[in-house]
């Protein structure tokens, strides 16, 4: 699907992905996704100097979603919960399964984190200013190797705030798949 430039997700987005991540680290019984670094990036929406207006990280088990955050990438933060700018969520128990994410954020407000219909994590979006230039699925940018190693169904980015209900819609439509 053809993304509409114009939309306004430097100030509020929502974005839909259903992907399916396929690798098991089996030292840790966990996931892993990319190396020992950052990870691998399911996606990355960014401005015209590669900063990102939202990017999802994933690395062994756990999931970095970080919206409108100007003080740098939380790299080596793997403490579950939420921070100012980004949330680190465990979603090992989705290893070789389907996930329907939904976020909603709003510069300056509030970012919510949706997996498979349910609310799970909710934090204060960072409140840089971005201009919206490129958005980039399975890698943080070309020539990063930060792969994502799996597979992705289908993927959505709205200049609005999506609903509720429209989410539950989303997850119901990912179910029938």
């Amino acid at each position: 699907m053809p993304i509409d430039e114009t939309k306004e997700i430097n100030k509020k987005f929502s974005l839909n992905i259903t992907f399916k991540a396929d690798l098991l680290d089996t030292k840790q019984g966990k996931p892993k996704y990319g190396g020992d670094g950052l990870g691998a990036c399911l996606l990355a929406i960014s401005d015209l100097n590669g900063k990102d207006v939202c990017s999802v990280r994933l690395r062994k088990g756990y999931m970095t979603v970080i919206t409108f955050r100007s003080n740098g990438t939380p790299e080596n933060d793997f403490n579950l919960g939420e921070k100012d700018g980004y949330a680190v969520i465990d979603i090992s128990q989705f290893t070789n399964k389907f996930v329907n994410l939904n976020i909603v954020a709003e510069r300056g407000g509030l970012t919510k984190v949706y997996v498979n219909g349910q609310l799970i994590s909710t934090f204060n979006s960072g409140n840089q200013i971005y201009t919206y230039r490129s958005c980039t699925i399975g890698d943080l940018r070309s020539g990063r190797g930060m792969k994502f190693i799996g597979s992705i169904y289908n993927f959505g980015l709205y200049g609005t705030l999506l609903s509720e209900s429209q989410i539950a819609q989303n997850w119901e439509y990912t179910k029938l798949q």
